[in-house]
């Protein structure tokens, strides 16, 4: 009885992880569809943000990437943890290739399209790994874990802040720094909100309300960050050679937080090391094709 009920949650927290992830990418496609119209149009750039909040579409995109998003990724937290969900999150990257090429008209190339096509695979074959372990409060609040949370978060604004002083100062790089800068967000957030989801198990304790406001905070700066970091590299490239340097980060920094911060752990290792290389090379693909 219990296998299957671990199988059921299994399979839930799977399918709440696709359903967000193509959401979240979904919603990234209108906001680059309108940007790329208004900027046509009106020559707006996106610091004029007074305009594009007032552009339906464009707030329905905000709004899929944020809100909308929000209960299905804590769903899948909660489930599976982050480790198995942040890779898999990756699947909505085949929503957002059909949206920049079909909606966008923006053109894959071969090499492109095997870049691409090599990221799913890696992220399928990271999949496999066999992720096990649950993520509770307890593993969380233990001294050890704490200790290395707090270190690991302040590693990720120095990152930040590197990068985004790289992004200002070496324009060649610009577009690689600000994909992997939106991708570091993105990782704070996948981090934070598992943060946040075990919090929920119970609030009656003081370390359990400090772990939800760590958790709901960051959560919301990070996908703020996020958001205008990527909108700033849409500004300056194409959607598929941004995506790829966003992957890196997004996806390594919360794996790793996964397995040597809440202690989870591979059954399949050789999967999960070969879905990640495979992911990499597939970004190599793109990145030695970005335009100029």
């Amino acid at each position: 009885m219990t296998m299957l009920c671990s199988m059921a949650e299994m399979i839930l927290g799977v399918l709440s992880m696709l359903t967000g992830a193509a959401i979240n990418n979904l919603g990234i496609v209108l906001q680059k569809r309108q940007i790329n119209l208004r900027s046509q149009r009106d020559r707006t750039r996106i610091s004029d943000i007074g305009i594009f909040v007032r552009d339906p579409i464009w707030v329905l995109g905000i709004l899929m990437q944020t809100v909308l998003v929000w209960p299905f990724f804590i769903f899948a937290l909660g489930m599976i943890g982050v480790t198995l969900a942040q890779p898999l999150s990756n699947s909505g990257i085949i929503v957002l290739v059909i949206g920049l090429v079909w909606v966008l008209g923006e053109k894959l190339k071969p090499i492109e399209t095997a870049g691409v096509l090599l990221l799913v695979l890696g992220m399928i074959s990271t999949g496999l790994g066999g992720v096990t372990g649950n993520i509770t409060q307890q593993s969380v609040l233990n001294p050890q874990s704490s200790v290395m949370l707090w270190l690991l978060m302040g590693s990720i604004l120095a990152i930040s802040a590197l990068l985004t002083t790289v992004s200002v100062v070496v324009v060649k790089t610009r577009l690689v720094t600000l994909g992997l800068l939106s991708g570091t967000c993105y990782a704070a957030v996948s981090i934070c909100m598992q943060v946040l989801t075990v919090s929920l198990e119970d609030l009656s304790h003081s370390a359990a309300l400090l772990m939800f406001t760590f958790g709901l905070i960051g959560t919301l700066l990070g996908t703020a960050f996020g958001i205008l970091t990527t909108q700033e590299a849409f500004k300056r490239g194409r959607g598929v050679n941004v995506v790829p340097f966003m992957q890196i980060t997004m996806n390594l920094i919360p794996i790793v937080t996964g397995l040597q911060v809440f202690g989870q752990t591979l059954s399949q290792p050789l999967f999960f090391w070969l879905g990640t290389v495979m992911v990499i090379i597939g970004a190599s693909l793109l990145a030695r094709l970005q335009e100029q």
